[in-house]
């Protein structure tokens, strides 16, 4: 898949990327080796979040992942928009949709990078998340990728909430798609956590597909645990003989060097 993203280097506890034009640093912990380029080379770069606040201003601008464009900008939370060590899901996701018709559902959708590469023409997908500006920007993605001709229904609420009414309203669906934070806030108060709710969510799934989904990928970053713990939770739900693929999400710089980025679980039948 083409881009126009790059992990230029990592290391003492930061990364440096390239959007386009757009080079930015960032904190990353999990590099906690000695950067390949020399300080020179970082020192170029006007924008960069450190101490928990962004150095530098920059106006939104976009990357392109295959035929997907996002839309970026500086956020608060030192994040931008978007977590390119999806990029191997985002592959899988559009090769298993291909001409499918398929009813999905992608909780946690942050600014919609799993909504992107579920999208076409033949189907349905809802964008679940909690957070209206994220939402906001996940239409805004939809739009410079071409796709608001196709179905994609947008829902701001807590994704426990509804995921529960959509069982009690009797629909169903095809596909899921997860990514929970280790802890979050939701609407009215509600909280999330990862090793008390997972299995929860689980069981919503289950009852969301009749038991028989046709694919569910889930992905995580709470350091308590990994792919195989992901890998045994949705076994649950997975058809008997059915291959589970789980692992970490690694992204590698031009220098060749590795870095985690979390952790998956999927399959598809």
């Amino acid at each position: 898949m083409e881009t126009n993203y790059k992990l230029l280097d990592t290391g003492s506890g930061k990364k440096l990327e390239q959007f386009g034009d757009v080079k930015l640093v960032r904190t990353a912990k999990q590099a906690f080796w000695k950067p390949s380029l020399p300080a020179n080379e970082w020192g170029k770069v006007k924008v960069r979040y450190k101490d928990e606040k962004w150095i530098g201003e920059i106006d939104d601008f976009t990357v392109t992942f295959g035929d997907c464009t996002f839309s970026l900008g500086l956020l608060e939370t030192g994040q931008i928009g978007i977590f390119p060590e999806q990029l191997e899901n985002w592959k899988w996701l559009q090769e298993i949709t291909k001409d499918k018709d398929m009813k999905i559902i992608n909780g946690f959708a942050y600014t919609g990078g799993s909504t992107l590469f579920c999208s076409t023409p033949n189907t349905e997908v809802v964008h679940l998340d909690s957070s209206k500006p994220s939402i906001t920007r996940a239409k805004k993605n939809l739009e410079l990728s071409g796709k608001s001709e196709n179905k994609v229904r947008f829902i701001n609420d807590d994704v426990v909430t509804f995921l529960e009414k959509e069982v009690q309203r009797g629909n169903r669906y095809d596909g899921f798609v997860f990514d929970p934070p280790a802890f979050g806030r939701g609407g009215k108060g509600k909280t999330w956590k990862l090793s008390k709710d997972l299995s929860r969510l689980i069981e919503l799934i289950g009852s969301l597909s009749d038991g028989s989904p046709k694919f569910v990928l889930i992905t995580a970053h709470d350091p308590d645990m990994d792919g195989k713990i992901l890998e045994n939770y949705i076994r649950r739900i997975a058809p008997k003989d059915c291959k589970i693929e789980s692992g970490d999400l690694i992204m590698k710089s031009d220098n060749g060097r590795s870095m985690r980025n979390g952790y998956f679980a999927r399959f598809s039948i």
